[in-house]
């Protein structure tokens, strides 16, 4: 018994799947080198960009997490400019 050939239509789906795999990819791969250095989970920041308008929720869910990276930032320098040798503390 040996491997059942495909038809024409299933051969087309099949390289189109690859195709779609490798494209899923790219685009993970350029979503990763675009959040990097941020706390936004690639993947939401990808459903984001595929679904703008259905995506109030993880729109807001995304902007309160840059939100909490740039206070966490601000809250490091604070910390590190205390630390500072003249830095009196009140």
């Amino acid at each position: 018994m040996g491997k059942q050939k495909l038809s024409f239509r299933q051969q087309l789906r099949s390289d189109s799947e690859k195709q779609l795999d490798g494209l899923v990819e790219q685009a993970i791969e350029a979503g990763d080198r675009i959040t990097k250095g941020t706390s936004v989970d690639t993947g939401r920041l990808l459903q984001l960009a595929s679904q703008p308008n259905q995506g109030k929720t993880l729109r807001h869910d995304l902007v309160t997490v840059l939100a909490n990276d740039k206070e966490a930032e601000l809250q490091k320098l604070y910390n590190d400019q205390l630390a500072l040798p003249g830095v009196d503390d009140d």
